[in-house]
């Protein structure tokens, strides 16, 4: 089984990326940017990335970098397709360490698209994603 698997719902118009075992950050990074190159019509769609399986080393000056990439491939894909913006895009992380709080609040400086919250249930950020837009939902 892949280190990173992909499940979409179109309905609700979310991606569900599932990290298990060693993989590095920069594995996972890259097959995000791949599967957006793949399905652009879903670089818009709510995405929660499930971490709770995750074993691999961070490395912070890749996620920053990674986090960029994604918010320009993003702000592109809206400047072509005006008609899939939603208010709100809303990126959740599910992980088992509370450090991931922090984290967020960082990462949240290199988002100006997205909304991003961290969680420690499937549960709570299916609902946090279920529930209206509002930019007051961001990490403070």
């Amino acid at each position: 089984m892949p280190p990173v698997r992909f499940i979409v719902d179109h309905n609700k118009k979310r991606l569900y990326r599932i990290v298990d075992g060693e993989a590095p950050t920069r594995e996972i990074g890259k097959s995000l940017i791949q599967y957006y190159v793949d399905h652009p019509d879903q670089i818009p769609y709510d995405t929660i990335n499930d971490l709770r399986s995750w074993s691999g080393k961070f490395e912070w000056d890749w996620l920053r970098e990674h986090t960029i990439k994604v918010e320009e491939m993003l702000a592109e894909h809206l400047r072509k397709n005006p008609e899939t913006a939603r208010p709100g895009r809303r990126i959740a992380l599910v992980v088992t360490d509370k450090m991931w709080k922090l984290l967020a609040r960082a990462i949240q400086n290199y988002v100006s698209i997205s909304e991003l919250n961290v969680f420690a249930s499937m549960e709570e950020a299916e609902a946090w994603l279920d529930a209206p837009r509002s930019h007051s939902d961001r990490p403070s």
